[in-house]
């Protein structure tokens, strides 16, 4: 997965298969490949995504030291380079916007199959426009929901999924 190339990427990967682990080191890779950028890593609330992604970065720092520095207050995370990995929630239509205006090399959609209707509207409007500077790229991943429908389904295996990439894996 680490090698894809393509600019829409969709993991599908069943609860606790390393997802999480897999995104902080593409985070703190794009941060190092473009100095002073903001690579940004999404959940429905800034707590799930402190929750989700810091475990994994500080054991990244841990063991590679790359120098990263935890915002503990606002849950970014600054880098050397100047870099800012930014983690935000996007549950509600007001959250979203907060995401317009800035540019990104990566922008990383977890638990995306929470979203609804919303993933939608956050990826066509807000995160497309935000990762063109860079001609960066988009991530999407999730564990399947119950019912086989929904704008997650629709990336993974419905109507949008042959513009995506597409990794799976159980843990």
């Amino acid at each position: 997965v680490y090698r894809d190339k393509s600019r829409y990427r969709c993991m599908r990967v069943g609860r606790r298969g390393g997802k999480s682990w897999f995104w902080a080191g593409c985070l703190v890779d794009e941060g190092y490949k473009h100095p002073k950028s903001t690579p940004l890593f999404v959940t429905m609330s800034r707590q799930d995504a402190r929750d989700i992604i810091w475990p994994a970065l500080d054991a990244l720092n841990e063991e590679f030291q790359p120098g990263l520095e935890v915002n503990r207050s606002t849950g970014d995370v600054t880098m050397p380079n100047g870099s800012r990995i930014m983690l935000r929630g996007a549950g509600t239509l007001r959250e979203i916007n907060k995401l317009r205006g800035k540019k990104y090399p990566c922008a990383i959609v977890d638990e995306a199959q929470a979203f609804g209707t919303d993933l939608d509207y956050l990826l066509d409007q807000v995160i497309e426009p935000a990762v063109a500077d860079y001609h960066g790229w988009i991530g999407v991943s999730g564990t399947p929901a119950v019912a086989p429908a929904g704008p997650f389904y629709e990336i993974d295996q419905g109507d949008s999924a042959e513009a995506w990439s597409h990794h799976y894996w159980t843990f």
